[in-house]
C-alpha cells in the first residue's frame, strides 16, 4: 500500500528552523513557504500526520514508531 505522509509544525517553529537551516532573510522564508500548498491543505490530503514541534531525537522516534505501525499493518494485510 502507499501513503502519504505529513510531518506538521507550527509556523513560528518552522520558520525558524529554516533561518538556522539557510542563509534567508525571514521575509524570503515566508515567500517560501507562502509558495507552498498551505498545511492544512497538506494535512487533509493525508493520511497520517506527525506533528514535529519537538526535537530530532522526539521526531526519529515517532518515524520509527510510525514505519513499525505501517509495517504491522502490510503485513497484516498480506
Amino acid at each position: 500500500m502507499r501513503y502519504v505522509l505529513t510531518i506538521a509544525t507550527d509556523e513560528r517553529t518552522q520558520l525558524e528552523r529554516v533561518m538556522k537551516r539557510d542563509a534567508l532573510k525571514p521575509c524570503e522564508i515566508e515567500q517560501r513557504i507562502n509558495a507552498q500548498m498551505p498545511l492544512q491543505g497538506k494535512i487533509n490530503a493525508s493520511d497520517f500526520v506527525i506533528h514535529n514541534g519537538g526535537t530530532l531525537q522526539d521526531l526519529q522516534h515517532k518515524i520509527e514508531e510510525f514505519l513499525a505501525m505501517i509495517e504491522d499493518c502490510d503485513t497484516g494485510n498480506k
